[in-house]
Order: C-alpha cells, then sequence, then structure tokens
C-alpha cells in the first residue's frame, strides 16, 4: 500500500472533520495524489481539507517573502547605514553579501543567537588565523577584517528592521517568527487538526512549530519509513528521522514498514558510456514497462540536468509524467535562445553590420523553441534560405 493511501485512510479511521484538517507536505507533488486516495476512500461527496507545503504553511501573515536578489539590495543598503561600509561600493560588496545571507537565513531557520554565533565565528576565525590578541600586532587586512565581523550582528539587526518596515521578511526570518509566535498564525480552533506528512530533514524552527502543536494534542505525525533504517542507529539513511522522534518525543501515528530486511531485491546494473546512453537506456526501460507498472515507476536522477533530455524521450506511451525536481532557467531551451539573440546582436557591434552573421542565423531558425513557434510553411521557407546561403556562400544575411 503506498504512503499516499495510508494517508488517506488514517484519516478515514481517525474521523476528522476535514474542514477542521490541514495537511502539511514537504512539497507539491503530493497534494495532487492525497486528494485522489481521498476521493478513493470517501464513498460520498466531501470538501477537501487543506493541504499544502511546509514552506507556505510557515509564512507570517501580513508579511511578504522577497527573493535572493532583492534581499541582496537590502542587505547592501543596510550595510551602508554602517560607518565603516558608506564608502563600499556594490561589487566589493557583491564579493560577501551572498554568503553573508545564507549564514543569516541559517541562522534564523535553526532559531540562533545572532550576536552569540556571530562572536564566537569572529573567534574562530582568530585563533585560525593565529592572531594575537593585542591589536597593535595586527596588520592593516586583519584589522579591516576583525572589523568587518564585529559589524555583522549589528548588519543583520539593520537588515531585518529594514525589511520589517517594508512588511517583507526573508524565508528564513519567516520560519523563525511562524515558529516562535505560532498561536497567531494558526486556526485557534481546539477541535482544528494537523497532519505532518513525509517529512525527513527538518531545520530547528519547522520542528519547534511541529512540536508545539503536538504537546497540544492538535498534530500527528506520519513518516513513510522503513525500521531496517531507523532502528540501526549507525545507519546514516535513517539519521533525520531518528532525531525529528528524539526532538518530538513521538512515534509515526502510521506503523513503520518492515519489508527491506526481508523482501528479495532485484537489481540491474546497466552500463553506459555517456550522458545520452543513460537518457536512451531509461526510455528504453520504461517503454518495456506496461501501464500498470509505469505509473508505480520512479526515475531517480544523479543530475538533475538530464532533466530536460529525460523529459524529450519519454516514450509516446506515458501520457502523463510527476516531475518533482526543480529545473534551473540556465538548462532550459529559452536560456539557450535568448543566448542567441544576444550573440546576434553583440556580432552585429562587432562586424559592424545590420546583416545576421550566417552561423548566428542558422542556429536561430534551428532552434527548437523558434521552431516551435512557426508554420511548417514558414519552416520551408527559412530552410530555402538557409539552403540558398549555404550554396552561394553568403556570410551575412
Amino acid at each position: 500500500m503506498s504512503f499516499v493511501r495510508k494517508i488517506a485512510n488514517f484519516i478515514k479511521e481517525e474521523g476528522f472533520e476535514l474542514s477542521a484538517l490541514t495537511i502539511i507536505v514537504p512539497s507539491d507533488r503530493a497534494i495532487g495524489k492525497i486528494k485522489q486516495e481521498l476521493s478513493m476512500v470517501c464513498k460520498s461527496p466531501v470538501f477537501s481539507p487543506q493541504i499544502i507545503t511546509i514552506d507556505k504553511w510557515m509564512e507570517p501573515t501580513g508579511k511578504t517573502r522577497i527573493d535572493s536578489t532583492r534581499q541582496l539590495i537590502s542587505l547592501y543598503q543596510a550595510s551602508k547605514k554602517i560607518k565603516r561600509f558608506d564608502d563600499l561600493s556594490f561589487e566589493e560588496f557583491l564579493g560577501w553579501g551572498s554568503t553573508l545571507l545564507k549564514d543569516f537565513d541559517e541562522v534564523d531557520r535553526y532559531l540562533l543567537d545572532a550576536d552569540s554565533v556571530f562572536k564566537n565565528l569572529r573567534s574562530i576565525k582568530e585563533l585560525e588565523e593565529h592572531w594575537e590578541l593585542d591589536d597593535d600586532q595586527l596588520s592593516y587586512s586583519q584589522k579591516k577584517f576583525k572589523g568587518f565581523w564585529d559589524e555583522i550582528p549589528r548588519i543583520y539587526e539593520l537588515f531585518h528592521a529594514t525589511l520589517s518596515q517594508k512588511k517583507k521578511t526573508t524565508p528564513g526570518n519567516a520560519y523563525r517568527e511562524f515558529a516562535t509566535k505560532i498561536e497567531q498564525y494558526v486556526p485557534k480552533e481546539e477541535s482544528h487538526r494537523f497532519l505532518f506528512a513525509g517529512f525527513n530533514a527538518l531545520s530547528i524552527s519547522e520542528l519547534t512549530a511541529i512540536k508545539k502543536l503536538i504537546h497540544s494534542k492538535r498534530a500527528y505525525l506520519l513518516n513513510d519509513s522503513d525500521c531496517f533504517y531507523t532502528r540501526n542507529y549507525i545507519h546514516e539513511a535513517g539519521s533525520f528521522i531518528r532525531k525529528n522522534k528524539a526532538f518530538l518525543n513521538v512515534e509515526s501515528s502510521i506503523k513503520e514498514l518492515d519489508l527491506i530486511s526481508k523482501k528479495a531485491l532485484q537489481v540491474n546494473i546497466i552500463e553506459c558510456t555517456q550522458q545520452i546512453g543513460q537518457v536512451k537506456v531509461a526510455s528504453k526501460e520504461l517503454d518495456a514497462l506496461s501501464t500498470e507498472e509505469q505509473s508505480q515507476t520512479l526515475v531517480l536522477l544523479c543530475d538533475e540536468s538530464l532533466i530536460s533530455s529525460i523529459a524529450k524521450n519519454i516514450p509516446e506511451s506515458i501520457q502523463k509524467t510527476n516531475i518533482s525536481l526543480g529545473l534551473p532557467i540556465t538548462q532550459t531551451a529559452i536560456k539557450s535562445w535568448i543566448d542567441v539573440i544576444f550573440q546576434i546582436q553583440e556580432n552585429k557591434n562587432k562586424f559592424n553590420t545590420e546583416s545576421v552573421y550566417f552561423y548566428d542565423f542558422q542556429r536561430f531558425i534551428n532552434h527548437s523553441i523558434t521552431m516551435s513557434c512557426l508554420s511548417m510553411a514558414e519552416l520551408y521557407l527559412l530552410g530555402d534560405i538557409e539552403r540558398d546561403a549555404i550554396k552561394k556562400n553568403r556570410i551575412f544575411q
């Protein structure tokens, strides 16, 4: 039985009122599946409970999260308010700004005291560099570096104060505020219940929010795990689930599986010389499966850059797929298409001409984005132009 079916059965057996139930899951992928399973176990029409990802759930009301680019700009503006950095250029700031944002996010997600963390880090850096305690013996660069660490707690304070005035927040700070003031952001009705389903690695802020609800007898933890991992205290695969249980002081409301140690597993290893070989083999293996087997098959990639290639080579017999990995825009066709457009402009300037360099023209008309936007008649016309340019050795079009 699948984990989502177990969730649906648990809801039915416990007799939860669906209108007073919130199911929190790790990602959007599970939401549709849980709704589908609920519709199968419920014999009559019902309203779906709220099913939401933990990232969206832990968002304080009245504040908007901002992306990393806007965080970087806000951090730069906050840094400029400190006298030591009033002449700091944005180019110099970029060298350490992104790293500092990541540190701030970790401090918030794990509910750490920023002053203590950065003071301790400064002390560690001093010991690593074997600096003397007497400032007179430090070089100019050492004094500057030490001064930078002295100012970080102040930058942290100014940064969050600046965002707060604009009703903005960072993802990490949203987690901190939600976890510490959870009573303000969840339904106050005692009858409202929360299910946390399928979690593995969780930050302290997430665990703190869950723990408060579990201790108030309003929440349940549902794990999809096998005791082969969780009962073996030196097995790294079950380490996060074991830590979660210890922190929350609660067991999963769904019985753990005990299959891996008892079930015979069949593993086939197929050697491939290149990445494209992996894609072709995966496509061939999927095509050999029955429709029922395909719906129960997971393709797990060690290299996310193969997602686009895998998606293009999925057999025609598979009508729908569920892709749960993120695809960076730099690995998409639209990015390479934009690169071609920029290359056309750059070569126009380089050759001081309004004509298009033939190689750029060829790349543009044969690109998948261009071809998908044109009719067959237009494609044939461009093909004729390309062949004519090659025949006449026309360098510029």
